[in-house]
């Protein structure tokens, strides 16, 4: 089914109006394929029931048909058919948000009913989503009725009939993502096949037996050109997009080639005929990463970003897998290719070539009305004396603000911004009691660890196994169902705990790290303040580098900062030394 959402209204009037909405994860499949699928001999036993359960799901035909008998049962007109091709497990769906939108308009007329097959065609998801399109619903006068389910009234039974009903719906969503798992490790460990996870790369095609990788007969002697010109004529990805544009040869897409094309075909292992899997893992963790940004849609500094909890993708080794791709090229033509390209990175002629032209070139210098990287550019004034460098703000401007083209001249800003270094080396003392006190912090926090979360989770599993046991020998149904909802959020709170001690162990490893910096920092604070008139340019670098130092560039006419006299500031210094954060501001 090409259409993913749709939205189809009637105009009918009627003092008692219904929706009827539909949902499918994915499009049914055809009989006869199905029919082929399932008597096909080699077909394992997984694959049979996974399409065992996706033929017991309902076609849209099928879901529409259920809930327009039942229309004609209540004797009610339909005013219009909401339709997804997409999972319930999120509320973030076209004909979902249409129907929402539908029933909150009161310049339509009033509707009374919305029919579904079943109540988790709305929500397979999280128990409080379906709690909140209830909700919604009711709160609009608009009650939801099942074809397949004999629950229309308010009860405290029916209540509980949904609960459970749901708890079953999403029971369902992970035994089929367990099935799912356990098709993919079979055709893996045991067929020894490749995971059928989108196109493979440029150069192969699938075999035969659709779980290994070919020479794809048209590519594959692109990639071996590519790599003969990188070892042979130790081009670099540049020139070799270039040639390859010139003698006709496209991308699969038709696009024309371009050097990071060419520098990812250079740098995978997969041409040698090594095949990895599971090469990165997700744990649950705290981050700063990411785009933050406040409430006036500024981007937030790193350094005042607050941890929060996610999933992090961790890379590594992986498990190889041999002898399911055709090598195009040998191992030790691969460590070839490598070592030129390290030579050419190496041997590339850099843009910077007065390097110590500017002290604060590299981020240390940023706009102080977007928060980004200002570059350095020499200003031609037509005659080479009098050309000099500024500090420029390249970046699009925020909705509202008007402010591209922002520049200072470097030697104003980096000489403002040493003199400032200077009154801080005057009190280092401050500096380095601050850090004491830092580090001392990071070391009560180190020490608390994980102990109280180890507590916290083992009480938790002891609940829930009692919560288990109860729900199976509950005497009754309305029993069992008061069970299963504490069950549920026993878990949750067990699955939360368990992240939070996930997000612990990352955070030891960055308190070692930055006590590690601290340190160093106090090592290089006993000399700082002896070489500070008599400093070189890597001195200096290493100083703004040690102290943090930012300088924040406003325009002349814009809401600066202002001094104690009134008058308004070109520029704002601050400074984050390692782990001090905003301390010395």
């Amino acid at each position: 089914m090409e259409q993913r959402s749709h939205a189809q209204e009637f105009d009918v009037v009627g003092d008692e109006l219904a929706l009827i909405y539909v949902r499918r994860s994915k499009p049914y499949p055809k009989k006869k394929k199905q029919d082929q699928r399932l008597e096909d001999e080699e077909f394992d036993k997984l694959s049979q029931e996974e399409a065992s359960v996706e033929a017991k799901m309902p076609s849209i035909e099928t879901q529409i048909a259920s809930c327009e008998k039942m229309a004609e049962v209540k004797h009610v007109k339909v005013a219009g058919i909401y339709m997804d091709i997409r999972t319930g497990t999120t509320l973030a769906r076209k004909g979902l948000d249409a129907l929402r939108k539908r029933i909150k308009s009161k310049a339509l007329p009033r509707i009374k009913y919305i029919f579904v097959h079943a109540l988790d065609r709305l929500s397979r998801g999280d128990q409080a989503d379906l709690y909140l399109l209830e909700r919604e619903f009711k709160h609009c006068g608009v009650k939801v009725l099942s074809a397949t389910e004999k629950l229309e009234g308010d009860t405290p039974e029916d209540e509980i009939m949904r609960t459970m009903l749901q708890a079953f719906a999403r029971f369902e969503v992970a035994k089929m993502k367990e099935r799912q798992a356990r098709r993919n490790k079979y055709r893996v460990e045991v067929e020894k096949k490749i995971p059928r996870r989108g196109q493979p790369k440029y150069g192969y095609m699938w075999g035969p037996d659709m779980g290994s990788y070919v020479k794809h007969p048209e590519e594959a002697p692109v990639v071996r050109s590519i790599m003969d010109m990188r070892i042979h004529e130790g081009l670099s990805g540049p020139k070799i997009a270039t040639h390859l544009n010139e003698k006709g040869y496209r991308r699969r897409g038709g696009g024309l080639w371009t050097a990071q094309d060419i520098n990812e075909i250079c740098r995978d292992p997969l041409y040698t005929g090594v095949f990895t899997r599971n090469r990165y893992s997700f744990v649950w963790g705290e981050t700063t990463r990411g785009s933050v940004r406040d409430e006036r849609g500024l981007p937030i500094p790193f350094e005042e970003r607050e941890p929060r909890i996610s999933k992090l993708r961790i890379k590594g080794e992986g498990v190889k897998m041999e002898g399911v791709v055709e090598p195009i090229i040998t191992q030790e033509e691969y460590l070839l290719v490598r070592g030129v390209a390290e030579a050419n990175k190496w041997a590339a002629k850099k843009h910077r070539t007065d390097p110590e032209a500017t002290l604060l070139q590299g981020g240390y210098v940023v706009c102080g009305h977007c928060l980004r990287i200002m570059n350095a550019f020499r200003k031609e004034q037509g005659k080479p004396d009098e050309n000099y460098m500024v500090y420029v703000c390249v970046s699009t401007p925020p909705p509202g603000k008007k402010h591209k083209g922002i520049h200072i001249a470097t030697n104003l800003l980096d000489r403002i911004a040493w003199e400032a270094c200077g009154h801080v080396l005057e009190d280092l003392d401050h500096v380095n009691a601050l850090a004491y006190a830092r580090l001392n912090a990071l070391t009560t926090e180190q020490g608390e660890g994980c102990e109280n979360l180890d507590e916290s989770i083992a009480e938790t599993e002891q609940q829930l196994a009692r919560f288990t046991e109860d729900y199976r020998t509950a005497k009754d149904q309305p029993a069992g169902a008061v069970v299963l909802i504490l069950l549920n959020e026993t878990a949750s709170r067990l699955e939360e705990l368990k992240a939070k001690k996930a997000g612990k162990l990352p955070r030891q490893t960055e308190i070692d790290e930055e006590k590690k910096r601290i340190q160093g920092f106090l090592s290089w604070a006993t000399e700082a303040a002896g070489k500070y008139e008599k400093a070189d340019w890597n001195w200096k670098r290493v100083t703004i580098h040690m102290l943090g130092l930012r300088v924040l560039v406003y325009g002349s006419d814009s809401s600066g900062p202002v001094f104690e006299d009134g008058e308004r500031k070109r520029y704002e210094v601050q400074f984050y030394p390692f782990g001090l954060r905003r301390d010395l501001q």
